[in-house]
Parts: structure tokens; sequence; C-alpha cells
């Protein structure tokens, strides 16, 4: 029984591919299928030879059809407005897309700060690359979280002041003014644990094993307040117990929220409104608790409020002292100024990456075959992927690319590729389906051909084949490739 086709490789390095030059015809998928025959006889792998230099019979007219450069400007305008694409690199695609309403953009200098500390500060080289970028990856992203609150808080602030207007009297009860003691909640949770993750990490810069740097004497609330065993007392952790009261704030309140309980007045007023129940706690939700009555896990109804602590108050000292405390740790105790900002404005820069498929290729005697499929039981009938190590994945059509519907893809890593000496095309052939057992004819619906050395002259630009059926998505096959991490 002769052999099926082989598969040649699932691109996997440092090329892209390049899109086709000239004019760009759309497929129409499934108007006519053509049918190609061989006239040169099969080589070592059954199957047939699509290289210019064999002779073809044409039994239908062949729709030819090639990969598109950039967008049609006679194309009507269908890219989606609120995507931005600013990066192509190898494989993917660098974007931009809007966050909704209402949730900020939590990319702050500080988390950008802890970023080039893990990358260039002396001290951390000790701890092995992947617990390192774990670590720091956690530790980022808590600070992050952290920043999410605060922004969160700041806004839905300002519009609980802007409640108030128009009224023709004071708020007595709003339950608007509990998602403002949500975000506070929130925020302190935050920057506790980033406290408890820079401990963990400071402790492991200093030669403390995984297992011991998890508990005594390596526990936060003790290093922050009580006398330092000789193993702790290391510079970052000085600087840690500058900020003392800070700590002491945020403790405070976050271990109420979290253990102890909680509770807020029912309406709200301005920060200058000199009208008693403006100070009364239990008509003024801004009003918190006196810091010292949250001790000795003490219950909502025996705390006080003598001090008049708003939740502006905390808010401002938690955030201020969180960012001071990261500012100093990065500066003093790993010596890492602060990186200067891109020349990028922050309004522009990507916050998506887009991974492209790179299909797996198919060597038919000594033609290089990239399939699509229209649905997913002809790709998975196709014969090359018995016994392979690829998966099936769907390519969706998309007008984000060339400004009109298409499949995108990638070619990456095409020059590490051993395809057939000589050759010079990819035959990119849609619903393929050989009508003999070795593969000499062959049906197919849309044939394009793909110049590899116009591929391997643009590594990072994508091939986009425009469509007009009301085609969905594509099928094809692609290697497995694991993401890495997971043990």
């Amino acid at each position: 029984m002769p052999a099926p086709p082989r598969l040649v490789a699932a691109f996997s390095s440092k090329a892209a591919a390049k899109l086709a030059g000239g004019r760009s015809p759309q497929i129409e998928i499934g108007r006519r299928s053509v049918r190609l025959t061989s006239t040169t006889p099969a080589s070592s792998l059954p199957g047939m030879f699509l290289r210019k230099k064999n002779k073809f019979k044409k039994r239908l007219p062949l729709r030819r059809v090639s990969v598109q450069r950039a967008p049609d400007p006679k194309a009507p305008a269908t890219q989606p407005p609120d995507l931005v694409i600013s990066v192509l690199l190898p494989g993917a695609i660098m974007c931009r897309r809007p966050y909704p309403a209402g949730v900020p953009d939590t990319h702050s200098r500080r988390s950008a700060h802890l970023h080039f500390a893990k990358a260039t500060a002396a001290a951390f080289a000790g701890i092995p690359a992947d617990e390192r970028s774990a670590l720091f990856g956690s530790l980022t992203k808590t600070v992050r979280r952290a920043e999410y609150h605060r922004l969160r808080y700041v806004e839905l602030r300002q519009v609980l002041d802007s409640r108030r207007e128009n009224l023709p009297g004071e708020v007595f009860w709003d339950e608007f003014v509990e998602v403002l003691h949500h975000e506070m909640q929130a925020f302190c949770g935050a920057a506790r644990t980033s406290l408890d993750e820079i401990v963990y990490l400071v402790a492991r810069v200093h030669g403390a094993q995984t297992n011991r740097a998890r508990k005594k004497p390596w526990e936060t609330a003790d290093l922050m307040t009580e006398p330092l065993p000789a193993e702790c007392n290391v510079p970052e952790i000085g600087i840690a117990r500058t900020r003392l009261p800070w700590f002491q704030l945020l403790n405070a309140y976050r271990n109420s929220f979290y253990h102890h309980g909680w509770r807020h007045g029912s309406g709200h007023f301005a920060a200058d409104d000199e009208r008693q129940a403006a100070t009364d706690p239990a008509a003024n939700a801004l009003i918190v608790p006196d810091q010292s009555s949250l001790g000795r896990r003490s219950k909502p109804h025996e705390w006080t409020y003598k001090d008049g602590t708003t939740i502006d108050d905390v808010m401002r000292l938690a955030s201020e002292g969180l960012d001071g405390l990261l500012k100093d740790l990065c500066e003093q105790g790993w010596s890492t100024c602060e990186p200067e900002p891109g020349t990028v404005p922050r309004a522009d820069q990507a916050n998506m990456i887009v991974s492209l498929v790179v299909p797996a290729l198919v060597q038919v005697h000594d033609v290089v075959v990239l399939p699509f499929f229209t649905t997913r039981e002809k790709a998975e009938a196709f014969e090359f992927v018995r016994g392979a190590e690829a998966e099936l994945v769907d390519v969706p059509v998309s007008t984000a690319v060339i400004n009109r519907a298409a499949v995108t893809f990638s070619l990456k890593g095409l020059e590490q590729t051993p395809v057939p000496p000589g050759t010079t095309q990819i035959k990119v052939l849609v619903d393929p389906v050989a009508t003999d057992g070795e593969w000499k004819n062959l049906n197919c619906t849309a044939a394009i051909d793909v110049s590899i050395p116009e591929v391997l002259n643009a590594p990072t630009s994508p091939l986009s084949i425009p469509i007009i059926n009301d085609v969905k998505r594509l099928f094809t096959w692609q290697r497995r490739n694991p993401r890495g991490w997971v043990p």
C-alpha cells in the first residue's frame, strides 16, 4: 500500500511569512472544483507534482487566487473601529483594543519598575530563572490588582459626588456608597498580599530555602513589628520597617474587613459640609472607624469614631505607602532606577498579542502543500494526519488585518523547514481530496501559490487569504506546541 504524504513541519522558530504581492482576488469557496493531473512519474512518496516545471492537464478552469499584502484601498472599511494593529511579530500580531467603560488601565510606573528590577538587578541572580520569573510575575500582578482597585475607587468617588447634584435635600441613604468600601477593602487586601510576596522574595534573595521562606522567622507581621532575628536583618526588611505606620494602618483595616466584619453609614456629604449629620458616622458613609479601635479582634459595635478618619484618608495613606515602599525597594534595596517611559504614548500601546496559526506543511512527492478545509470532517479525513503529532485548529475569518474578510496565518520558521531541494513555492489548497490511491489526481476548490523567497524576505508579515463567501472559519492542522511552564 502506498505511503501517505509526509508531514514536513510546523514552523517553529525565527521567521514569519511575507504576503505575496500582486493583485489579490477573493476566494469564493465551493464555486467549482479543479482537477490537476500530474503527467510525470511519482517519486518515492505517492502524490501529485504541482511545480511549474510539471505539465498539467486542466480538466476544469483553475481559479487562481493570491494572498494579500496590505489593506485593499478599494475595499469597504470593515476593520473593527475599536481595534488598532500596532506591531507585527513573527507568528503574531500586537494590537490595541480599548477596555470597556469602567475598567481602568492598570499599567503603572511601579509595575514597570518591578519588571525592570527583575531583568537587571544583580540581587536576584541566585534565584533560579523559572522561580524568579514566577515570583515577579505574581508580585507585579498583585501590584496591578491593587492599582486597579485604587483607580476604580477614584472613579467611583467622583461618581458619588455627582450623585448629590440637583437634589432638594441631604442624602440620607444611597445604596451606591457601599461600592467605595468594596474597592477600599479590595485595595488593602492586594496591598497586604504584595508585602507578603515581597517578604518571600527577600527571603529567597538572602538564601532562605523555599520551605523556610514561608514561615518563621520570615513572617511578615513579626518582621514589621518585632525585633529582627540576625538572618532577617537585611536591607530590604530595614526599608520596609521604616514604613511601620503604613503597615499598621493597612493591617488594621484589612484585618477588620477580612476577619471581623465591617459597617458604614447610609448617606454621604461633601468634604466641606458643616452640618452636624456630616460628622455622624451613622449618617455619613465616608467616615470610617478609628484605627485604634480595630485591634483585639473587636467587632463593629465596639468601634469608635473620634478621629474623624475618612475612607479617603485610608485610601490615600495606604496607596501612597505601597507606592513608596516599592519605589524604595527597587531603588535602594535592588539598585534599580525607575525606567524612562517609552516613546509610544500609553494610549497607543498594544494591550493584546494575537498568536497566528502556523499550519503544518505536507510533502506530496517533491511538492510542499499547505491544506485548508471548509469543514472539520474534511480536515479529519485528510490522510496525512494519521499518526502525526498534529492538532486540528480553526482559523477564524476576520476583517481586522487587511480590511476585508480573510483568514490570516503565519509561516513562522520556514527557513528551518526541510523542503525538497529547489522548491520555490508552497501550494495552499482548499479542501484538497485525492481521487486515487497514489495521489496523482486531486480535487480542490481553490489553489494559491506562495513564493518561498518572498516569505523569507519579510519575517514579520502574516499571510491573509480574502474570502467572499459566508464562511466563518477554515480548518487546518498544526504541530502540537506546549506553552511551557506547566510542570
